[in-house]
């Protein structure tokens, strides 16, 4: 497959204009085009790297950015300036899906939640919508699948869990090709009447003109009839967070228990008291911040990766638990989402594609 298909599969999954200004989520090494093994990580590191290379990969596929600022040089002394170096002398494209992950509605908040085993999950923190349009588009019916493969493979189509999804309309298309032009049917100076569909799908707002130009590329016109439509409804919330609910309300030490066990993390931290536990939101990584959510959603524990010694008292003077199980432990589950959502993608179009799953990953950090 192509390394263009990847990121379109990946943008999918995790659309980029959900990623945060301050992230460098989407590509961050561009080496090759043509994409054989993927290995999927959570953060890229020297022996990722190598095991990579062992394994015969072409492709990283991480969480957190290999980098995250503009970098001067490729100097063997800084440790992400090597880091680039190794990756480009095992010839590996390197791809993040970081905040764009973190605020995708099945991203890494719905794997956090699912290992926790919640139900009725809803977004904890919305922090804006993301709106749709749809795209109408006058083809040819002979060019028609064409056209709609350009549409889908662009990021049109989608509709809740189910892709690819148009509806046509079979019409008459007329037009009279003046001096100059070139038409693929018919000739210059000549009404011309054609048999055509009428193509239309959602779309994405943000997505709206690479849809239109991909469609405009794939179309067998010199100026094809394109509509970009903007739509009330639906809109998609975006943001962070998952608030969901336990099968069965349990004492706060045992909910911790479970959540240490599931998460296979070798310690959690916690503030704050709760005879029981049944409502709980939970945030990836680095989120002890959105407690005052938490506790508005009617949360009685935030179990996150991460937070600060405020966090804490703060929380517990709200009268909400604040849990920290370790931001490697809370996003490790990053690794075998993205694997087996891959995997599906290539089983579907049958690519002979190998797809990894990182063994080396590690805390950055031990415990005593």
């Amino acid at each position: 497959m192509k390394f263009q298909e990847l990121q379109s599969w990946m943008e999918e999954l995790a659309p980029l204009r959900y990623a945060y200004d301050w992230d460098n989520s989407g590509v961050n090494l561009y080496l090759h085009d043509d994409v054989e093994r993927i290995l999927v990580c959570l953060e890229v590191t020297p022996t990722v790297v190598e095991e990579a290379a062992a394994l015969g990969c072409d492709t990283i596929v991480c969480h957190h950015p290999m980098v995250f600022r503009p970098i001067k040089g490729l100097r063997k002394a800084d440790p992400v300036e090597n880091l680039v170096l190794a990756a480009v002398q095992a010839r590996c494209n390197v791809y993040a899906a970081h905040t764009s992950f973190d605020c995708a509605p099945k991203g890494m908040n719905a794997v956090l939640a699912d290992k926790l085993g919640l139900t009725r999950q809803r977004l904890l923190a919305q922090e804006r919508t993301d709106g749709f349009c749809k795209i109408v588009v006058f083809v040819p019916q002979e060019a028609a699948e064409k056209v709609k493969e350009a549409l889908f493979s662009a990021g049109a189509g989608g509709a809740g869990a189910y892709s690819r999804v148009s509806f046509s309309t079979p019409g008459t298309g007329e037009f009279f090709p003046g001096a100059g032009s070139h038409p693929a049917r018919g000739r210059a100076g000549s009404l011309e009447q054609v048999p055509e569909l009428r193509i239309e799908c959602m779309c994405p707002e943000g997505l709206a003109e690479k849809a239109a130009a991909a469609a405009r590329e794939a179309h067998p016109y010199e100026e094809p009839a394109i509509d970009i439509i903007p739509l009330v409804y639906p809109k998609t919330p975006v943001g962070i967070g998952v608030v969901g609910e336990l099968l069965e309300e349990m004492p706060l030490a045992d909910f911790l228990a479970m959540a240490k066990e599931k998460l296979e993390a070798p310690l959690i931290r916690f503030s704050g008291t709760a005879e029981t536990v049944r409502r709980v939101a939970c945030v990836g990584g680095a989120g002890g911040e959105f407690f005052p959510e938490a506790r508005r959603a009617g949360a009685e524990v935030l179990l996150t990766g991460e937070a600060k010694y405020n966090h804490f008292a703060d929380a517990a003077a709200m009268g909400i638990v604040l849990a920290e199980a370790g931001h490697y432990d809370t996003e490790k589950g990053f690794v075998d989402a993205v694997s087996h959502y891959l995997q599906k993608r290539i089983n579907r179009v049958q690519y002979i594609v190998h797809v990894h799953s990182s063994r080396k990953g590690e805390r950055p950090y031990r415990v005593l």
